[in-house]
């Protein structure tokens, strides 16, 4: 095997492309190495960079647009608590311990919401990553 041929080979295996890929290359290398080989080599690292940066920025304005359905139902929830929480304390007038038990339901609700916020935001960006390094490893865009 020619200097050329080990350098190509041993630079597919390095490189970010399906297995496809790297065995039409391999195939290619087989009959030797010219400079048609290491275009088409640059060609398929060029597409297979642009196909992740695609993929990425798929990924990105998904979990962006996740995150602001998730947030907006979060503070729809919050709104409709304060608002709960105000008339309440309206009827409980002067009644303190009334006020008191309204307030830490208040705040306890609240942390509650916002336990269930984290949890949904982690959920929803695990399987978004998921979803993206799928695309990656099978070489495709988003």
């Amino acid at each position: 095997m020619q200097k050329d041929q080990i350098q190509f080979l041993d630079l597919v295996e390095r490189v970010p492309l399906t297995p496809e890929e790297k065995t039409e290359l391999k195939r290619l290398a087989g009959a030797g190495v010219d400079k048609a080989s290491w275009r088409k080599l640059d060609d398929m690292i060029v597409a297979s960079l642009k196909s992740r940066r695609l993929t990425l920025r798929g990924y990105r304005e998904a979990l962006d647009a996740e995150t602001r359905r998730i947030m907006t139902k979060h503070e729809d929830g919050v709104r409709a608590v304060d608002i709960k929480l105000k008339e309440d304390l309206e009827r409980a007038d002067e009644d303190d311990a009334e006020r008191d038990r309204l307030w830490a339901e208040y705040y306890k609700e609240v942390y509650g919401m916002q336990e269930q916020l984290l949890d949904e935001m982690k959920q929803t960006s695990a399987i978004l990553k998921q979803k993206a390094f799928s695309r990656v490893l099978r070489g495709g865009a988003a």
